[in-house]
């Protein structure tokens, strides 16, 4: 698991498990929508199929690790930005010596409706410009806008759009953008 999982009806009610440190959960086919999170693995082979042996898996040695489990209802769009934010907490560096890095990214900035969940911001390969990659984890559409216009892009960074200031993103897909520098 690397950030968190959920079951429930919908969007309406249901329970969502975030993590840090703990890799692995399964639902169960039980008919109550029970999730089960590996704590600690002491066996030298996986699977019920057949013999499959992982000695290399046991969890030797001292771990640590954090898990938050919260119900949710009306506000899962809420739960579901603190579930990403728990399991992957903001993180920045100071650089000892300024740089021209991305320091185009001091005037971005984007608003959202719905859930939008950020994946990578990097520079381009082949120019300045900043590319932003986001999902959309829900079964809604979402919305993204910004003051800076920006260009819709494939995987590969080839621009797939005109210049926009906001766009739309549908139910669990990717949206990648290319910022002019």
């Amino acid at each position: 698991m690397n950030s968190f999982c959920l079951v429930g009806k919908g969007a309406s009610e249901g329970i969502v498990v975030a993590t840090r440190g703990l890799y692995e959960y399964e639902v169960y086919r039980d008919g109550k929508n029970t999730i089960g999170i590996t704590l600690l693995r002491a066996v030298g082979e996986m699977g019920d199929w057949f013999y499959f042996p992982t000695p290399a898996a046991q969890m030797q040695g001292e771990y640590e690790y954090e898990y938050c489990v919260t119900p949710f209802g009306d506000d899962l769009e809420a739960v579901l930005s603190n579930s990403y934010n728990f399991s992957y907490p903001k993180l920045c560096a100071r650089a000892e010596n300024r740089h021209e890095g991305l320091d185009s990214l001091a005037d971005l900035h984007f608003d959202t409706e719905g859930v939008l969940l950020v994946s990578a911001v990097k520079k381009a390969e082949e120019s300045d410009d900043v590319i932003v990659r986001m999902y959309n984890p829900l079964r809604t559409t979402a919305f993204v806008r910004s003051e800076k216009k920006f260009s819709k892009t494939n995987m590969a960074e080839t621009l797939a759009g005109e210049e926009v200031t906001r766009c739309d993103v549908k139910s669990k897909k990717i949206l990648t953008v290319r910022v002019k520098k």
